[in-house]
């Protein structure tokens, strides 16, 4: 949990303080209450389910434990106009750290522009943004996932077995270094006729359901004859 401590950094710079709710109306004055707020971004549900049962609580804990004092806005969208939007709305309520897990590499651009605006820092998360100023980018050594995954296949499976490959989108910046990662170890063994790479695809909007169809398509095409 320690890369969170990085927005605690982020909010230190900022000096942020944000207008977020009214006191009750007992008092003549108009005082308020004021929060340091970040805004964490996710995809939604139709991309993965890990979204709201994991990151989500995790990223909440870990901001317990680093301040309980700063307000967490924790939404999810299912495309790159969504998040945009999410992100102005957490901006005109006084965020002033953007934590994002872009849907595509450059469509969250748009959204890091939104933030520069407004003095507000942006990190993505798990997915990089690119071609845009980003404070912070937290997430794995994505094509070493892709290389160990591989690396798993080459140490348990027999000698003239055959493989499918059921890749993320290519426009997701961790999705393209998974399958590098995973293609490096793999295709001298494809190459080399070790193994066959007997079907391969790459899932269209993350979504589930048409990597189930992919799955279903290697099957139909191949007999059953994956291993």
């Amino acid at each position: 949990m320690k890369q969170f401590f990085i927005l605690l950094s982020l909010l230190g710079l900022a000096g942020c303080s944000a207008i977020v709710a009214d006191q009750p109306e007992t008092s003549t004055d108009s005082a308020v209450v004021e929060k340091e707020m970040v805004a964490f971004i996710m995809p939604d549900a139709t991309r993965s389910v890990r979204w709201d049962s994991q990151d989500r609580p995790a990223f909440l804990a870990a901001m317990e434990e680093i301040d309980p004092s700063i307000e967490v806005l924790a939404t999810s969208a299912p495309d790159d106009a969504g998040q945009l939007q999410q992100a102005e709305a957490a901006l005109a309520k006084g965020a002033k750290v953007i934590v994002v897990t872009p849907i595509t590499a450059e469509g969250a651009a748009a959204l890091v522009a939104a933030a520069q605006k407004e003095g507000a820092f942006v990190v993505a998360y798990d997915g990089l943004i690119i071609d845009s100023p980003i404070d912070a980018y937290v997430s794995f050594g994505n094509e070493k996932v892709g290389e160990l995954q591989a690396q798993h296949l080459v140490d348990n499976l027999e000698p003239g077995s055959s493989i499918a490959m059921i890749n993320g989108e290519q426009s997701c910046d961790a999705c393209i270094a998974f399958k590098v990662g995973a293609h490096k170890v793999l295709d001298p063994y494809f190459e080399d006729g070790t193994f066959t790479l007997a079907f391969e695809q790459d899932t269209e909007g993350w979504l589930s359901e048409n990597a189930q169809k992919g799955a279903e398509q290697a099957l139909t095409a191949t007999g059953d004859k994956i291993d």
